[in-house]
């Protein structure tokens, strides 16, 4: 009899699981499981095609190593599909890869909680939330969903989660309260650093919230002084429509470059924190309501190299956002709009915008410090309708250095402020439409800054 058993739970580990060149893969998510929570360096964890209901599972302490990192894999990219409320939960772990599955969620709050951990890659993953509960059981409250987290470990003050990247993923289809993206930090103090979010699709988020409801935030009002090195890069973003910060930023010194958004309404918001770079994005409206380009608040912000095409938000969603804030820093509560001061905007190019450039708005009287020390220079501004400089209320040694102008239709040039020869030079940029990128470009006869060159 003995040997019986022994005969047959030998046949079953081998329908379950194959073991081939160093890679082992399961047909049944228990088994799967089993394998991950105790993986080791170089391990190549493979779950078969097919779908599942999984359980959680939680990795204490798994670490591969640079050298040799644990992959955790679906057979073939999109060919697993889990679904009924997945929740990894990565606890120091380290160098850990999740790579190709196909994940439904439905209200569970959150699918990955990477906790005090490093290294950790989420990469060419499908994240949809078609499934999601709208509304709780009394038909009012919204429920609250972040699908990644990435955070230090609730009960340690002191490990700090850092380089970790999300990217070449899909985003999909959010209904819910919370972020698709959510970087938090330790001890309430220090935000998460070094992460990446690279090459990723956000798409279908909505309907409208009023807040907590950002594509990607990084860090909160409590960690907004600490420095978060993270860069988000080269992503899509499509009708974004959740929250009017499509991504909030809420501590210092991150760079959001060469990013695409189509049809999003609000803006990406450097909402707490200084010195962050906004780089080579595009922000096309397409005519969508309520779409927006760059907001910011706090000191030593770079705003360069942008495109602005197409939009129709104004107020706190104008294409260039620079409204007064109610404090300065250093002072009050951290949640406060802390004024904006020494921000560069440079080289950018508005064009076919309801509205332009949208400074000192005071909130109905709320806010009252006026963007100080601020330099905008060699930006191209043109449209046809509304002013392409409003000043709602006068900034403080706002400087503008060889801007082009360009009012065509029923626009004005400024409202509430007028420019000197040295500051903004009234021209056609000569800019055309091209019709298989459908933006408007610069063309060989386009003004371009060039700076002189002295020879000694």
């Amino acid at each position: 009899m003995a040997r019986q058993i022994i005969f047959l739970f030998s046949i079953i580990s081998l329908l379950t699981s194959i073991q081939l060149n160093g890679q082992t893969t399961y047909s049944d998510f228990s088994s799967f499981k089993d394998a991950v929570v105790s993986a080791k360096a170089g391990d190549e964890i493979i779950l078969a095609d097919g779908t599942y209901t999984p359980s959680s599972i939680t990795m204490q302490a798994i670490k591969g190593t640079a050298e040799q990192p644990i992959i955790i894999r679906a057979e073939s990219v999109g060919g697993v599909i889990l679904n009924d409320n997945t929740y990894i939960d990565l606890r120091t772990c380290e160098y850990v890869t999740f790579q190709g599955f196909v994940i439904n969620i439905s209200e569970k709050s959150t699918t990955f909680k990477l906790q005090a951990s490093n290294n950790i890659r989420l990469t060419q993953n499908v994240f949809d939330g078609s499934g999601e509960s709208y509304f709780k059981d009394n038909g009012t409250d919204r429920n609250s969903a972040v699908w990644i987290s990435v955070q230090g470990q609730w009960d340690d003050e002191v490990t700090l989660s850092h380089h970790n990247r999300i990217d070449h993923n899909v985003f999909q289809n959010k209904q819910t309260l919370g972020n698709m993206i959510r970087i938090d930090g330790t001890n309430e103090t220090q935000v998460s650093q070094y992460d990446v979010i690279d090459y990723n699709h956000f798409k279908n988020m909505g309907p409208r919230a009023e807040n907590e409801m950002e594509v990607i935030r990084i860090g909160w009002s409590a960690m907004s002084e600490s420095d978060g090195f993270c860069t988000v890069s080269n992503n899509l973003f499509e009708e974004c429509n959740g929250d009017p910060e499509i991504i909030s930023v809420k501590c210092n010194k991150n760079t959001l470059s060469h990013n695409t958004f189509r049809r999003c309404q609000g803006t990406l918001s450097l909402r707490h924190g200084n010195a962050s770079l906004v780089e080579g994005n595009y922000f096309l409206g397409e005519g969508a309501e309520g779409t927006g380009g760059v907001r910011i608040y706090g000191s030593d912000h770079i705003i360069i190299n942008n495109h602005f095409e197409g939009l129709t938000g104004t107020r706190w969603d104008a294409p260039i956002t620079l409204t007064e804030g109610d404090a300065e820093e250093g002072s009050g509560s951290l949640s406060k709009h802390f004024r904006i001061e020494r921000a560069i905007i440079a080289n950018n190019t508005l064009v076919n915008n309801s509205y332009g450039v949208e400074v000192g708005y005071d909130n109905s009287g709320s806010y009252s410090k006026p963007p100080r020390d601020v330099v905008l220079a060699y930006n191209i501004i043109s449209g046809s309708t509304n002013a392409l400089v409003n000043y709602i209320n006068q900034p403080d040694n706002m400087r503008w250095e060889n801007n082009i102008l360009y009012a065509t239709g029923s626009a004005i040039t400024g409202e509430g402020v007028s420019f000197s020869e040295s500051q903004v030079v009234l021209q056609d940029p000569q800019l055309i439409f091209n019709t298989e990128q459908q933006i408007y470009k610069a063309t060989e006869t386009t003004p371009a800054y060039v700076p002189s060159i002295e020879v000694a």
